[in-house]
């Protein structure tokens, strides 16, 4: 009997061990309303930092979340008139149950939230990025629904350590933490999952995405690198051309001297294994003939741009109009792919 209760105390004992960090939700540590939505700051034990071997102790991460963004969206198949129409909108029940009268349009609620996962450069915070960067402005101008989440790398330091992320799971742990809190604060549904997820980096922000694709437990659908092909053309290459039928796509901007050739070795490669790319400069991109429709057709994109280091994400609301071609779903319809070239950045 005393040998029963020790195996079943033992198996509890493990159990508990193994259950992921991530049952727990991060803390909420400010709620900030703006102009074009609410930031999330917390507190995470599975932030990227503080991590064993590495001098950093804030774990911080940002959540944004648009104004427009909806929590659970429907998908209205309408098939009137022999003609087939597809549609989102927010779901609500007395918008679902009207919907639904109707026989020829069929009605199926969304129960996934899709995330962009921003990792900045070096000699930054969080604070600093929103601020020099415009990303919450122009995450919001691109209308899509998902929600922003920022990890405060190494503080004001040149360093690209990415702390816990380096770890195998590391970066699936630090997600569902997120949406966990989320969760807790109302913002989506307790029984919504992970959906779609988009990783951008800027600079020194490469090795923290090549560790989320090589071993970060979650499938990742696009990479956007502004300026921040560093290194680990081997880890972006084989996510590229695994890729298979899953959507994948990689948008690549780069300007500094290592970033180029880093990027001249990667296009060799591509080149190789026989995968197109779209291979554009950004000055060619600002004329009035460059349909942006090119940029939603490409699954892989290089693009040089003239806009500097610093002024790569935001330069032509750059980071707006890429996640304007990505995969995401959008809650309002826009002109933005019947125009041409780019648009000027104005004050934000």
């Amino acid at each position: 009997m005393a040998k029963r209760l020790f195996s079943l105390f033992l198996l509890l004992a493990l159990a508990v061990a193994y259950l992921p960090a991530t049952a727990r939700a991060g803390k909420l540590s400010q709620k900030e309303k703006g102009r074009y939505g609410t930031t999330y700051w917390g507190k995470y034990d599975n932030a990227p930092f503080p991590a064993k071997g590495h001098k950093y102790k804030d774990n911080t991460i940002a959540a944004f979340v648009p104004k427009h963004f909806c929590s659970t969206l429907m998908r209205i198949t309408d098939r009137r008139k022999k003609r087939t129409r597809r549609s989102f909108d927010c779901y609500s029940s007395k918008r679902y149950k009207k919907l639904k009268k109707k026989r020829k349009v069929k009605v199926r609620k969304h129960t996934y939230i899709d995330y962009v996962v921003h990792f900045h450069g070096h000699s930054n915070t969080v604070e600093k990025t929103f601020r020099n960067h415009k990303i919450r402005e122009q995450f919001s101008l691109s209308l899509q629904n998902a929600i922003l989440v920022v990890p405060q790398g190494p503080v004001n330091s040149i360093d690209s350590a990415a702390g816990k992320l380096e770890r195998r799971k590391g970066f699936r742990k630090m997600m569902f933490e997120v949406h966990r809190l989320l969760q807790e604060q109302g913002v989506i549904g307790k029984d919504q999952k992970i959906g779609h997820i988009i990783i951008t980096s800027h600079s020194g922000g490469y090795l923290a995405t090549a560790m989320c694709l090589k071993h970060g437990g979650l499938e990742v659908s696009e990479v956007f690198l502004f300026d921040s092909l560093y290194a680990y053309n081997d880890v972006f290459f084989k996510w590229i051309s695994e890729g298979g039928d899953k959507g994948r796509r990689f948008i690549n901007v780069y300007y500094r001297k290592k970033p180029r050739a880093r990027s001249k070795e990667l296009l060799s490669m591509l080149k190789q294994g026989e995968i197109p790319v779209l291979h554009v400069k950004e000055s060619r991109m600002r004329k009035k003939n460059f349909q942006r429709k090119k940029l939603t057709r490409a699954k892989v994109i290089f693009i040089h741009t003239d806009q500097g280091h610093s002024k790569c994400t935001r330069g032509n609301y750059n980071y707006r109009d890429y996640l304007f071609s990505s995969n995401l779903k959008r809650v309002k319809s826009t002109d933005w792919f019947n125009k041409s070239g780019l648009d000027k950045m104005k004050k934000l």
